[in-house]
Order: structure tokens, then sequence, then C-alpha cells
């Protein structure tokens, strides 16, 4: 699992320290600062990957 987000984040070009962690924990139990870290390192590097882990998240929170 590691090896393939370390993949993903260097296509995308998502480097930013502490970006790996923000990524993989689940969006409802990050803290408020947490959560503004994530939108930002979200807003500059937009790619499909990162929208499908939106979506991902989004629905399995749905549930």
């Amino acid at each position: 699992m590691n090896d393939r987000l370390n993949k993903i984040r260097r296509v995308v070009g998502v480097t930013t320290k502490g970006s790996k962690y923000l990524l993989l924990k689940n969006h409802q139990d990050l803290s408020e600062t947490q959560q503004e870290q994530l939108e930002q390192v979200l807003s500059q590097w937009e790619h499909p990957i990162l929208e499908k882990r939106k979506n991902l998240f989004a629905s399995y929170n749905r549930e």
C-alpha cells in the first residue's frame, strides 16, 4: 500500500512533508488544521487520482 501511494504521490507531484499521512487518514478523523492542510495539498495538485480519493472517502462516509 505504501509503495503504491508513494508512486502516485510522485506522479501527481504531492511531495509536501506530511502529505502521505493526510491522504491516508480518514477525513473525519482529521483535525481542523489537518483538514485545511489537506485541502491546500489537494488544491495545488488537481489530478484525477486525487479526485477519486475524495469520492472514495465521500462514498465510504455515507454508508
